[in-house]
């Protein structure tokens, strides 16, 4: 088995510049990375100078889009990043204008991890066939 020395690095990192089409900067571009495998996301915004930096990232491939209200989203796939690697990923924001809105009212339900309690909700009017379909407590009886 291989140690790592105290301080070794097993992350890496994202770092760009959003700007316009003129190389214009950007401030308070919404940056997104997404880890292709996992579709975990982490979000972060440009500062005052367009640039953005996304640390301590695990190894994976990565999407990564930027957004900002009156342009165009950019996207960029399929990115690569290793143990110590400082990725850089400028964007570069084409003028255009928001042509359709989805909104998403209700998501899918969450499942509960850290409880193994089976919950139902049974109308106590209900028909003795769906108390039966309960699950039996697996705890003894005193």
């Amino acid at each position: 088995m291989a140690w790592l020395p105290a301080g070794a690095q097993t992350f890496g990192e994202f770092t760009g510049r959003v700007a316009d089409s003129t190389g214009a900067v950007i401030a308070g571009a919404k940056v997104t990375i997404t880890n292709v495998a996992t579709n975990v996301a982490r979000v972060t915004e440009t500062n005052e100078a367009g640039n953005y930096t996304v640390p301590f990232v695990s190894p994976g491939v990565y999407d990564l889009q930027a957004e900002t209200e009156g342009f165009k989203t950019a996207l960029q796939e399929d990115w690569t990043l290793q143990v110590g690697d400082v990725a850089r990923v400028d964007f570069s924001l084409e003028l255009g204008v928001v042509t359709e809105v989805i909104e998403v009212e209700a998501g899918a339900q969450m499942l509960q991890t850290s409880s193994t309690a089976i919950g139902a909700v049974i109308d106590q009017r209900a028909p003795a066939d769906q108390w039966a379909q309960l699950p039996e407590s697996r705890q003894a009886q005193h």
